[in-house]
């Protein structure tokens, strides 16, 4: 996950720093996208595994689901346009939201550790 959220963060600096360069978007793409394996999707589906008890475990992931996709749909409204008055702000901001998406897994790892919260699928 620590390897991921780096990979993330340098990717969209580099992006930001060289966004005139489309070549060094391009890479940094590429390399975004290959860290979301190590601390994305497939993480989120762990954790929402072990958070919720199996008979509500469906519920709250399609309910969380839905509260990011509604997020993600309203960023995206904004996206072109903020492409069209300046794609070095945009990718600025998305090193933003990689930064806070990056502390939020670590606090919550820390959490996990310092209050020993196990899978709630094990509790009955």
């Amino acid at each position: 996950m620590y390897v991921g959220i780096a990979v993330a963060f340098i990717s969209f600096v580099v992006a930001g720093t060289f966004s005139s360069y489309w070549q060094a978007f391009t890479i940094a793409y590429i390399c975004y996208s290959g860290s979301t394996v190590l601390c994305g999707e497939t993480l989120y589906k762990i954790w929402n595994q072990s958070f919720y008890p199996v008979s509500i475990r469906a519920t709250m992931t399609g309910f969380s689901y839905g509260i990011v996709r509604a997020f993600t749909a309203i960023f995206s409204l904004v996206t072109s346009t903020l492409m069209g008055y300046s794609p070095k702000l945009l990718l600025w901001l998305l090193v933003g939201c990689t930064a806070i998406f990056g502390t939020v897994a670590i606090i919550i790892v820390q959490l996990l550790k310092t209050y020993g919260i196990h899978d709630a699928g094990s509790l009955r």
